[in-house]
């Protein structure tokens, strides 16, 4: 298995985003609030996208015979049972005591060291490219903060996007979906959503190459 496929996904997913935020777009005159409904889904669809790619990377580099986007031909880690998944393993040995996660508990995988730390535990043959990549972006963050107010819209996530705000030099506490569309460098470069997509993008690239 290619990893690259992985990247491929992504991008297909961020079209069929676009095609989201084009048709909030549409809707933002005569229609506001189901604007709103569509760029909050895009940023929740964004969020899962970049969690789902960071899984499935580091978990197929663990399984083995895969290849990454360089052409190198990953094995299976010595220490992982041929009889085990990679996701069996993580739930064994993640905690230092010992303790066995439950059988539905995963990584939060799109927290880029939390990621980094699975890859390690699994003693992934493409560890180091994975903890450049991963660890590169800085658009997980801003990003995780955002789809929290979404997905919860609770005192303390509203919270930390005012503080998010405010370090990207905006005075007005601006809700989510109003927010990912403004453009970052003052109003003079990319629009948030798509700055955050670009990036993610990146940093899955350098994790298989």
């Amino acid at each position: 298995m290619h990893l690259l496929r992985f990247v491929l996904k992504y991008e297909r997913g961020l079209a069929r985003i676009d095609q989201i935020v084009r048709q909030g777009a549409v809707l933002r005159s005569d229609y506001p609030c189901q604007c709103a409904a569509c760029l909050s889904h895009a940023i929740i669809a964004l969020h899962d996208l970049w969690a789902n790619a960071c899984r499935s990377i580091v978990l197929t580099s663990a399984e083995g015979r895969c290849i990454t986007r360089g052409g190198r031909r990953l094995d299976r880690p010595e220490m992982l049972d041929p009889r085990e998944s990679a996701i069996g393993y993580l739930r064994k040995h993640w905690t230092r005591a010992g303790k066995l996660m439950p059988r539905t508990w995963e990584p939060e995988w799109y927290i880029p060291n939390v990621a980094i730390r699975a890859a390690t535990l699994l003693n992934v043959g493409n560890l180091s490219e994975i903890t450049d990549g991963l660890g590169a972006t800085v658009s997980a963050e801003p990003l995780r903060v955002t789809r929290n107010v979404v997905a919860h819209s609770l005192p303390s996530t509203w919270l930390r996007l005012r503080r998010l705000q405010e370090q990207l030099g905006i005075s007005e506490l601006s809700r989510p979906e109003v927010f990912v569309l403004l453009r970052s460098e003052h109003g003079a470069g990319t629009q948030f959503l798509y700055l955050w997509s670009y990036d993610l993008k990146n940093a899955l690239m350098a994790a298989i190459r």
